[in-house]
């Protein structure tokens, strides 16, 4: 006997992939992110998808240790989380540095969705 199965029809959506210039502090960086997504949505975008090191592109590392924070208190991320809820699209965060203790940062991906929520972090490079 043969299985039916139902299948959803997905429509069109718009995908937006946004390109930054990190700044080596998080703050300018939130700004000009948070422009670049609300012209996205704008146009329709439903996913956007952000640059790895948006959060900042700190080339020092003894810098970049003392600016990352963890996810818990990190700006970029509250602040991108926060933009997703406002636009109501989904956040593909490339990546952000993030404090990993012992003086390592991690590299971490997020997928956001519209409503703000992180739906579960992307690892992608082990603390360095």
């Amino acid at each position: 006997m043969m299985q039916e199965s139902t299948r959803e029809t997905i429509g069109r959506f718009t995908v937006a992939c946004v390109q930054t210039n990190s700044a080596r502090d998080i703050e300018p960086n939130i700004v000009v992110v948070g422009n670049l997504v609300r012209e996205a949505r704008r146009r329709g975008a439903e996913l956007i998808l952000l640059p790895e090191n948006v959060g900042m592109l700190e080339p020092v590392s003894r810098l970049l240790c003392e600016k990352a924070r963890p996810e818990a208190e990190h700006l970029a991320l509250a602040a991108f989380r926060r933009l997703a809820q406002d636009t109501g699209t989904w956040l593909l965060i490339g990546s952000i540095s993030i404090a990993a203790g012992g003086g390592k940062v991690a590299n971490r991906s997020f997928l956001v969705d519209p409503q703000g929520e992180r739906r579960r972090p992307l690892r992608q490079n082990p603390p360095v």
